[in-house]
Parts: structure tokens; C-alpha cells; sequence
């Protein structure tokens, strides 16, 4: 896993005081999509800590049960 990364310098002391850890990030830069989640907050002297991740929507993911593979959508509709 990557080590994370100081992005104090691209966040602003408000938006870091409204940060949660374990939030991720979401910047769409140029069209290249760049998603970060909080790892490490220190408020008082403001200042984030983030990693790299990387996202997917549930029909984007198949779960495979056995024989069957499904969609994460159809899999928690089939629990139901």
C-alpha cells in the first residue's frame, strides 16, 4: 500500500476543518480523475495526510458465488 502523502498545500484551512478521516477526495483535474481518502488529520495546526485509491461503481464490481457471477447491485437485490 502506498505511504500517504501531506496535502495541506492544496486544501484550504477551512475545507481542512470540515475533513473527516477515512473521507476520500474526488478531483476531476484536466479530465484525469484523482481520488484520495484521508488518512491522517491534525486540526489544530491544519494539516491532511491522504493516499491514492481508487473507486467503483457497484455495477462496475461481480461478485461470484459458486458458479454464479453477479453484479453488486444484482447480488444485494437477490438478498432482499
Amino acid at each position: 500500500m502506498k505511504k500517504a502523502d501531506e496535502i495541506t498545500d492544496i486544501l484550504t484551512l477551512k475545507g481542512i476543518d470540515k475533513l473527516k478521516e477515512g473521507q476520500i477526495l474526488i478531483f476531476n483535474n484536466d479530465n484525469k480523475r484523482i481520488e484520495l481518502k484521508i488518512t491522517k488529520l491534525d486540526k489544530k495546526k491544519h494539516r491532511a495526510w491522504a493516499r491514492p485509491v481508487i473507486t467503483y461503481r457497484s455495477d462496475e464490481i461481480v461478485v461470484k458465488t459458486g458458479k454464479k457471477r453477479e453484479t453488486v447491485r444484482e447480488y444485494l437485490e437477490g438478498r432482499k
